[in-house]
C-alpha cells in the first residue's frame, strides 16, 4: 500500500517538467492509439498546451525543432494530430470552442477543428465601409474578369430599375391593403 503511495507522489512531482509531460503524453498515445480511442479533453488539450509552450520556448517561434520534440517524447505523435492539437488549445477559450463542447457532439479533434473553423469562417462579415471602396473593389473585379467597365454601368442602371420598379410595385400593395 506506501509503494502505490510513493509511486503516485513521485509521478506528481516528476510532471512538472516539459519533458516529463511530454513523455507522459506520449505514452499515453500509444496507449490510445492500440485503444482506438480520442479523448479531447485528457489529451489533445494538454498536448496542444504543451506544443504552444514549447513553440513560445524556440528561437523563432515558428517551428519546433525535431530534437525538442524527441526530448519531450512527443516526435511519435503523428504531426497532423500535433497540429490539430494545438490548433484546439489556441482557440480553446473562444466561446464558440466551448458551445461546441458543451455539446458533446464530438470525440475527434479533427471534426471538432473542422465545425469550429466552418462557424467562425461564417460569422465574418466583408469589410467595406464606403462606396468608393466598393467602386474601387468592383473596377478589379472588372479588369480581372475582362468585362468592360461600360456593360457593367448599363447593366447596373438596368438592374436598379428592375429594383426599383419592383419596390414602386410593392409600396402601392401596401397603400392599396
Amino acid at each position: 500500500m506506501s509503494k502505490s503511495i510513493a509511486n503516485e507522489v513521485k509521478t506528481a512531482k516528476t510532471l512538472n517538467t516539459l519533458e516529463a509531460q511530454g513523455h507522459e503524453l506520449g505514452k499515453r498515445w500509444k496507449r490510445m492509439e492500440k485503444a482506438g480511442r480520442d479523448a479531447i479533453v485528457t489529451f489533445d488539450k494538454p498536448l496542444g498546451d504543451l506544443l504552444m509552450t514549447l513553440r513560445k520556448e524556440s528561437n523563432d517561434g515558428k517551428q519546433i525543432s525535431r530534437k525538442r520534440l524527441l526530448d519531450c517524447g512527443i516526435a511519435n505523435i503523428d504531426r497532423r494530430r500535433r497540429s490539430e492539437a494545438e490548433a484546439l488549445a489556441k482557440d480553446w477559450n473562444n466561446p464558440v470552442m466551448q458551445e461546441l463542447l458543451a455539446s458533446k457532439r464530438f470525440s475527434s479533434t479533427t471534426t471538432l477543428i473542422r465545425e469550429f473553423k466552418k462557424q467562425t469562417a461564417e460569422n465574418k462579415e466583408p469589410v467595406l465601409k464606403t462606396a468608393e471602396e466598393i467602386v474601387q473593389q468592383t473596377l478589379k473585379a472588372l479588369e480581372a474578369n475582362g468585362i468592360d467597365a461600360k456593360a457593367y454601368a448599363q447593366a447596373f442602371v438596368q438592374a436598379m430599375g428592375k429594383a426599383q420598379a419592383s419596390d414602386a410595385s410593392a409600396n402601392a400593395d401596401k397603400v392599396a391593403a
